[in-house]
């Protein structure tokens, strides 16, 4: 995928859904719709938003090596070759070890992008609007970009092309938590830009069954 001066959007589908005690990336919800279809249905229609105002990006969605997730996701037609260049499902073999390690992985398959926007594989209720936000916001920024609602940070996060090697160099199961540290202590106070939203969806991801229950309730 050519990503050369476009906002790479990273959709992190490839842990190991331990705490779920199943893949939750597949379970069904509204429309019998896998969870992880519908969160990338919702950043498409982001993205679309994005490109109807000039600003160029693509996703890359980051899976486990032959899995059950990864056959099911290839056979959906913007994954099938030739069904075009605004979305790429990436195979991380071997299997990632923590979220770190997954952004990265797609990172460094990326080197040339404007900047990374890191997205959670299992945030369902995260609107296009966010995801228009984010890429509105970015494209007049070099700092990090997150999002904020009630003085809580949520996802996704972007980082600017500054911070390649940074990234590049992430381990373990702490994803970008480091980078955002350390750019949070820049003596200039430029270093991350927060975007304040209305929306609590950017809080919302599902880990557990408890967390299932609760989407299912609301």
């Amino acid at each position: 995928m050519n990503t050369n001066d476009m906002i790479l959007i990273i959709v992190c589908a490839s842990g190991k859904s331990t705490r779920f005690n199943a893949n939750k990336l597949l379970h069904p919800l509204e429309d019998g719709k896998p969870l992880l279809l519908i969160t990338l249905e919702n950043i498409l229609a982001g993205m679309t938003l994005a490109a109807q105002e000039g600003i160029p990006a693509k996703c890359m969605v980051i899976v486990p090596p032959a899995s059950e997730l990864s056959s099911e996701l290839e056979q959906l037609s913007y994954f099938k070759e030739g069904a075009g260049e605004t979305i790429e499902l990436s195979v991380m073999d071997p299997p990632s070890q923590g979220l770190g390690e997954t952004i990265a992985f797609a990172v460094k398959d990326s080197p040339n992008a404007l900047g990374w926007m890191v997205c959670l594989g299992d945030m369902p209720r995260i609107e296009p609007e966010i995801i228009l936000q984010m890429c509105q916001s970015v494209m007049s920024e070099n700092s990090i970009v997150m999002p904020f609602v009630d003085g809580k940070r949520g996802h996704p996060v972007y980082f600017p092309q500054g911070y390649y090697y940074d990234l590049a160099e992430l381990q373990g199961d702490q994803g970008a938590a480091s980078v955002i540290k350390s750019a949070s202590l820049d003596e200039h106070g430029k270093g991350i830009k927060k975007l304040h939203v209305t929306t609590r969806s950017i809080l919302e991801d599902i880990d557990t069954q408890e967390d299932l229950a609760r989407y299912l309730r609301n």
